[in-house]
């Protein structure tokens, strides 16, 4: 059965770990570059202006990564070792896979970058359906142009939702960041309501993770670069949709329409917002992502509902 109060505690322990971890990194950072004179200053605050370095991102994707462990061990979350189901395996094989891939992303040529997310891609459908009765041919009408579609289809769709990230504002990445956390917990609800308690709830502590990175970060440094975040936030939806799209019931359009609506962030960039500020532009588009997102929520429900109607 489900349980909200472990579920609510899971997300708090999330939610505190990785803003209290951001807002130590970004203090830290600040302390560290503390400018000693008139020159310094100036210098420092030039930097400011610019890109986050590369050590501020890494920080902000491993105060991420850290609130997600610990949401994961207050949901008393057991991951089979070696991995067994497409749960396990994403755990424990694709999201590690994915969090080295960003951080090599921060050094790494961008083409190098580039064919590391499609390679992990092009992977997610083989990893998570290992074993399954959709490869084991057991499925009906599971044939091998299906199964390429599968694979070409999901790694078209995520590596072209990876392409778009640095399109964002980066003024405005803290809203991005709240959308794409609005959109991982709405999965998370949607694949419950559909059956998969377990899948679902594994999502709650990358949302409050996610939230609790980019409100660390937008009270620390409203510039802070959180690109990492998002790109590793994005393939965990991705794959978490895509479990429950084949191990539970999620609806297919259901599932992609959740997946795309933090693209709709992307109206931040647009010319007539681009002369407003980025906490103006960016609500706009954290409006827009959410607005979907209300829509697939309430037919999930409704739906929902009309099943369950008769045992009621």
């Amino acid at each position: 059965m489900p349980d909200p109060i472990l579920y609510l505690q899971a997300m708090a322990a999330a939610f505190g770990i990785s803003g209290v971890l951001a807002w130590w990194i970004q203090a830290a950072g600040r302390c560290l570059t503390r400018p000693r004179s008139a020159v310094s200053e100036e210098i420092v605050a030039a930097a400011s202006q610019t890109a986050a370095s590369p050590v501020a991102t890494a920080g902000a994707l491993a105060a991420a990564a850290a609130g997600t462990v610990a949401g994961c061990i207050s949901l008393q979350l057991r991951i089979g070792l070696p991995p067994v189901s497409a749960l396990d395996r994403f755990l424990t094989l694709l999201l590690p896979a994915m969090l080295i891939v960003e951080l090599l992303a921060l050094t790494a040529p961008g083409w190098l970058v580039v064919i590391l997310r499609a390679a992990i891609a092009v992977a997610v459908p083989e990893i998570l359906l290992r074993g399954s009765v959709y490869v084991s041919g057991s499925a009906e009408a599971w044939t091998s142009g299906a199964r390429l579609c599968v694979v070409l289809g999901s790694a078209t769709l995520l590596t072209v939702a990876q392409l778009l990230q640095p399109l964002h504002r980066e003024d405005s990445q803290v809203f991005t960041s709240l959308g794409l956390a609005a959109a991982i917990l709405v999965a998370g609800i949607a694949i419950m309501l559909a059956g998969y308690l377990k899948g679902g709830a594994t999502t709650f502590p990358f949302a409050a993770a996610v939230a609790g990175t980019a409100a660390s970060c937008r009270w620390m440094s409203p510039r802070a670069s959180l690109t990492a975040v998002i790109q590793s936030g994005t393939c965990a939806v991705f794959n978490l949709l895509f479990i429950g799209c084949f191990f539970g019931a999620v609806p297919l359009v259901r599932a992609i329409a959740i997946f795309l609506a933090p693209v709709c962030c992307l109206i931040a960039a647009l010319p007539w917002l681009r002369h407003r500020p980025g906490w103006q532009a960016g609500t706009i588009g954290l409006l827009a992502a959410c607005l979907p997102l209300a829509v697939v929520l309430t037919l999930a429900i409704l739906e929902f509902r009309i099943r369950m109607a008769p045992l009621l």
